[in-house]
Protein backbone atom coordinates (compact mmCIF):
# COMPACT_ATOMS: atom_id res chain seq x y z
CA UNK A 1 0.00 0.00 0.00
CA UNK A 2 1.32 3.69 -0.76
CA UNK A 3 1.27 6.10 1.88
CA UNK A 4 -0.04 9.50 1.01
CA UNK A 5 2.78 12.07 1.04
CA UNK A 6 1.74 15.22 1.26
CA UNK A 7 4.69 17.64 2.06
CA UNK A 8 5.04 19.61 5.07
CA UNK A 9 4.64 23.48 4.47
CA UNK A 10 7.51 24.98 4.69
CA UNK A 11 8.79 27.39 7.22
CA UNK A 12 8.33 30.46 4.87
CA UNK A 13 4.86 29.86 4.94
CA UNK A 14 4.50 29.52 8.42
CA UNK A 15 5.92 32.63 9.09
CA UNK A 16 3.87 33.90 6.69
CA UNK A 17 0.50 32.85 8.06
CA UNK A 18 1.67 34.01 11.56
CA UNK A 19 2.61 37.54 10.09
CA UNK A 20 -0.71 37.74 8.64
CA UNK A 21 -2.63 36.41 11.96
CA UNK A 22 -0.22 39.06 14.01
CA UNK A 23 -1.71 41.76 11.44
CA UNK A 24 -5.21 40.77 11.81
CA UNK A 25 -5.20 40.51 15.33
CA UNK A 26 -3.41 43.70 15.73
CA UNK A 27 -6.26 45.83 13.75
CA UNK A 28 -8.92 44.32 15.00
CA UNK A 29 -7.85 45.47 18.60
CA UNK A 30 -6.80 48.81 17.45
CA UNK A 31 -10.30 48.79 15.47
CA UNK A 32 -11.96 47.97 19.46
CA UNK A 33 -10.57 50.67 20.94
CA UNK A 34 -10.41 53.29 18.68
CA UNK A 35 -14.01 53.95 19.55
CA UNK A 36 -13.23 54.27 23.16
CA UNK A 37 -10.20 56.74 22.45
CA UNK A 38 -12.61 58.71 19.96
CA UNK A 39 -15.80 58.90 22.62
CA UNK A 40 -15.47 62.65 23.81
CA UNK A 41 -14.81 63.92 21.16
CA UNK A 42 -17.47 62.45 19.00
CA UNK A 43 -19.99 63.20 21.90
CA UNK A 44 -18.72 66.79 21.89
CA UNK A 45 -19.63 66.87 18.15
CA UNK A 46 -22.82 65.76 17.87
CA UNK A 47 -23.90 66.85 21.92
CA UNK A 48 -24.90 63.33 22.76
CA UNK A 49 -25.52 62.71 26.39
CA UNK A 50 -24.16 59.79 27.72
CA UNK A 51 -26.84 58.29 27.67
CA UNK A 52 -27.30 58.67 24.27
CA UNK A 53 -23.88 57.77 22.90
CA UNK A 54 -23.61 54.46 25.40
Amino acid sequence: MIADQTPAPSIRYRWTVLVMLTLVYTFNFIDRQILVILQEPIKADLGLSDAQLG
